[in-house]
């Protein structure tokens, strides 16, 4: 999956969650979420998947 010339989306529910990225591809987008720390839970991440019915996201 190359980058280059690629536009980056941000994600936010309102209050509830956000997710860092969001990356557009031809079969559909595929969310990122990233962490600094060594805790990886993703409760965003969740909440985005389980409202669209991904199977395909990166942490």
């Amino acid at each position: 999956m190359a980058l280059v010339n690629r536009k980056l989306y941000y994600w936010t529910s309102g209050n509830e969650a956000e997710v860092d990225f969001l990356l557009s591809q031809e079969s559909g987008i595929i969310p990122c979420e990233v962490k600094a720390a060594d805790n990886v839970k993703s409760k965003s991440l969740s909440v985005y998947v389980s409202k669209y019915n991904l199977v395909l996201f990166i942490r």
